[in-house]
């Protein structure tokens, strides 16, 4: 089976493609061939399901001329018997639905465990955002983005496809990033460090406070201010303000104990994976609205979580640094989860989950399909 792929030279596309082309033999041993094109031509439709990355829409650095989405779906429903949009962008209210009669299946990587959610628009796109514009009065300039929520009867539709876990962590630097997103590297050369071992700063707590919205923005002060004051009032040591080299960060986390991860554009945070990498326990705001695959957010087993409202906030951080033993456990399960999905045998469970999809999507196009599951 040949499955066309249409992406962009972007890092976002890198990284959403990044498993597809490492587990390249998995997907073979399924009888899924991929074919990566970047140009809405003929031969993207020489296959026998076409899947959209929504970044070929978004206007980047590698991809200065975006396709419109509905012009690229519309065009793409004309000459594909399966079709399938993969959107990747970062939080779960983000959203294109009102591409869904054109699609087979609407895939993303995380959606909300109660799939009704989505038939419910959010403050600025985003269900955190509404949380603190509503309990913490916080505005946007300007009327704040909106999308269109899904319509019951195409709720079927929707899928979960795979997160940033699985994407290129091999380098951050500018000129590191272009060489592999245009010479389609693959494979995951991960630098790994253990938990165990000495580590003499209680909490890395270097993140950007400031983003285009409000809420996001508070959100991210609030976690910022409330942990320096922490740190301050119980002798904790953390890392100091301002930003690193790529490089030192790591290493800066590899000397955490605890990395806290707020939420950013999205729930899900590059953060998050460099903290597995790193081997110290991560600490987020509660991730039980989401669905996402891999899953690498389960309470007390791989992250520590705390209250959208900070209330429990303290007691989390305390608790896990006066127990290291319970610290590293959470420390050592997260980042074997983290590892596990990115072995071969990850792979093989990457290339079920994937056909899984296109078989959704084909039962969907054949009008058979049932509601189901989510994949």
């Amino acid at each position: 089976m040949i499955v066309s792929l249409l992406s962009a030279r972007t890092w976002k596309a890198h990284s959403f493609a990044y498993p597809l082309r490492t587990f390249k033999r998995q997907l073979g041993h399924l009888d899924i061939h991929i074919a990566f094109h970047y140009r809405l031509t003929a031969k993207l439709f020489e296959a026998d399901v076409v899947c959209i990355d929504s970044e070929v829409c978004n206007k980047r650095r590698g991809n200065p001329f975006p396709y419109d989405r509905s012009e690229v779906t519309a065009r793409a429903r004309e000459r594909s018997s399966v079709l399938l949009w993969f959107d990747t962008a970062d939080h779960t209210g983000g959203t294109a639905f009102q591409l869904l009669d054109d699609l087979d299946l609407y895939c993303k990587s995380q959606l909300f465990q109660d799939r009704k959610l989505h038939l419910e628009s959010w403050y600025a796109d985003r269900i955190f955002s509404q949380h603190y514009h509503q309990e913490a009065g916080v505005e946007e300039a300007g009327a704040p983005p909106t999308r269109e929520p899904a319509d019951p009867s195409q709720l079927h539709k929707l899928a979960v496809s795979w997160n940033l876990g699985l994407a290129d962590y091999t380098t951050f630097s500018a000129s590191g990033r272009r060489w592999r997103v245009l010479t389609g590297r693959s494979g995951y050369e991960d630098r790994v460090q253990a938990s165990a071992g000495p580590r003499e700063l209680d909490m890395a707590l270097r993140f950007r406070t400031r983003y285009g919205l409000a809420t996001v923005s508070h959100h991210r002060t609030e976690t910022d201010r409330r942990i320096r004051a922490f740190a301050e009032e119980t002798d904790r040591t953390i890392s100091p303000d301002g930003k690193l080299p790529y490089r030192q960060y790591r290493r800066e986390l590899g000397r955490a104990k605890v990395v806290p991860s707020p939420f950013g554009s999205g729930e899900i945070c590059y953060r998050d994976f460099e903290c597995f990498l790193s081997g110290a326990t991560l600490v987020k705001p509660d991730m039980s609205h989401i669905e996402t695959w891999p899953h690498f957010y389960e309470h007390d087993v791989t992250y520590a979580r705390h209250r959208w409202d900070f209330e429990d906030l303290e007691d989390v951080l305390d608790g896990l640094l006066d127990d290291p033993s319970r610290a590293r456990a959470i420390a050592e399960a997260g980042q074997e989860r983290f590892l596990q999905a990115r072995s071969p045998v990850g792979g093989e469970r990457f290339a079920e989950r994937f056909e899984a999809l296109v078989r959704r999507a084909r039962d969907n196009a054949a009008g058979t399909s049932e509601t189901r599951a989510s994949a």
